[in-house]
């Protein structure tokens, strides 16, 4: 290192390549400094050039390149009216700012991303678009600076409300909705329907008042005044099974126009109805009458069509039609003997699904009396005794059937003889003949009838006394 000779004296050039950016005077430490900001966007070869004095000789500085970028900018976007009416012009202001100086170039104005017109220059910084052709509603409306050579693109969104004004129906459209529940639902079940109704204008310009008619086709359902909040309710258990198209018509009001939902489609599925199926009798004998009464019920209603009886799977004649209080009967004295598993089918009707139910019914045999009788007695030992049975029917078989088969006699256990039954008017008889000489003594004597497939069994019995 060798010891300084003075500090130099004299001008620094500063230089971009071969342009001189300006001249500086050295400060008596040997420092020059140079402020500048007109240097362009892009890379730069900066160089400084000592010019000497007296004492010291020229020389130049190594190159040192120098970036300048873009400078970034900043958007301003106003309209003339924010909430304009339809067919109004309005007009859109971005304002371009930058710290650098005043930007150049072109503004594209869009409104939800469709381009209004051509890109608009700026003038001082400033675009303006001018329009009356947005429709009513809300707009987006964006301004887009596409930027230069010294300034960064930058871009503002903002909201435009036009309403309807301008056409004197606009501001009163409505919009309705309509909302059914339960769906599907079951006939005779309440079905709720509920309309709402608003402004399509944005904003709002109120809310309406009136009524609305809820209809099924063309037939009207019911009519209700709307609510502060613009909604009408309506229930309804009459709709009947099937499909319905239902729609809610607005009537409108002073500052609203009239309005359809669209058609829902409501679907009533038929009511499952309670069968009840009573027996006149719980037992009766073979030939008796039995009527079968079946009752078909619902709270949703008094259900029709018919019932078919059934007899283990067998019709019981034709199917008979329900009376006016949902009541079906059948009556049949030609039940076999033994049990059967009788059923009432209901068929179902427009708004009530089938149903059925079983019930067991048993006929049994018809109850004989026999009552034995002897000639003589007492009767003398080696004498021929003859005995009588009468089998009588308490309640005669309805169906005209007649006791038949064999009475059989005993002495105690023993059987003497049997006979056929023989018949008579309300009674019948068998008679037996004693062939061998019963002992002498006191003889208890059986009689028993066998009874038949329609007749019960019965016996009687009396001492005989043989001398």
């Amino acid at each position: 290192m060798i010891p300084s000779s003075g500090v130099p004296t004299g001008t620094v050039n500063f230089m971009d390549g071969s342009n001189l950016l300006g001249n500086v005077t050295l400060s008596r430490y040997g420092t020059a400094t140079l402020k500048v900001t007109s240097l362009a966007v892009g890379t730069h070869s900066i160089t400084a050039v000592y010019s000497g004095d007296a004492n010291f000789v020229t020389s130049t500085s190594a190159a040192l390149p120098q970036v300048v970028q873009k400078a970034k900018t900043s958007m301003g976007l106003t309209s003339s009216d924010s909430s304009s009416v339809h067919g109004q012009s309005v007009t859109f202001t971005a304002t371009i700012k930058s710290a650098a100086g005043i930007p150049s170039g072109t503004v594209q104005f869009m409104d939800n991303d469709t381009n209004l017109g051509g890109p608009v220059d700026l003038s001082s910084g400033t675009a303006a678009y001018t329009t009356s052709d947005l429709s009513v509603g809300r707009h987006a409306i964006t301004a887009v600076y596409s930027g230069d050579d010294n300034f960064t693109s930058s871009s503002k969104t903002r909201w435009q409300i036009v309403r309807g004004a301008a056409d004197p129906t606009a501001n009163k459209a409505t919009s309705l909705s309509l909302v059914l529940s339960p769906n599907p639902s079951t006939f005779g079940k309440s079905v709720t329907l509920r309309a709402t109704v608003k402004s399509s204008v944005v904003p709002s310009t109120g809310i309406p008042t009136g009524t609305v008619n809820f209809m099924d086709g063309s037939n009207l359902l019911g009519s209700v005044t709307l609510s502060r909040y613009g909604t009408a309710t309506f229930s309804i258990s009459t709709l009947g099974a099937g499909t319905h198209s239902i729609t809610a018509v607005y009537v409108g009001d002073a500052n609203f126009l009239p309005s359809t939902s669209a058609a829902l489609t409501q679907a009533v599925q038929k009511r499952q109805p309670s069968t009840a199926l009573r027996l006149s009798a719980h037992t009766p004998v073979h030939g008796q009458s039995v009527t079968f009464t079946a009752t078909i019920t619902s709270r949703a209603g008094v259900p029709s069509g018919t019932v078919q009886f059934m007899d283990n799977g067998t019709n019981l004649g034709g199917p008979v039609p329900l009376d006016p209080s949902g009541t079906a009967t059948y009556t049949t004295s030609d039940l076999t003997m033994g049990g059967h598993w009788i059923t009432a089918l209901y068929s179902g009707d427009d708004s009530f699904s089938n149903s059925s139910i079983t019930r067991w019914q048993v006929v049994r045999k018809a109850t004989t009396i026999t009552v034995v009788t002897s000639s003589p007695n007492p009767s003398t030992y080696g004498n021929q005794i003859i005995f009588t049975a009468v089998v009588s029917v308490p309640v005669p078989d309805p169906g005209g059937a007649t006791p038949s088969g064999t009475v059989a006699f005993k002495d105690g256990t023993t059987t003497l003889g049997t006979a056929d039954l023989i018949g008579g008017v309300g009674s019948w008889f068998a008679t037996f003949t004693t062939t061998s000489f019963l002992s002498q003594g006191t003889h208890y004597i059986v009689a028993v009838y066998d009874g038949d497939s329609n007749f019960e069994r019965s016996a009687s019995v009396i001492t005989q006394v043989v001398t």
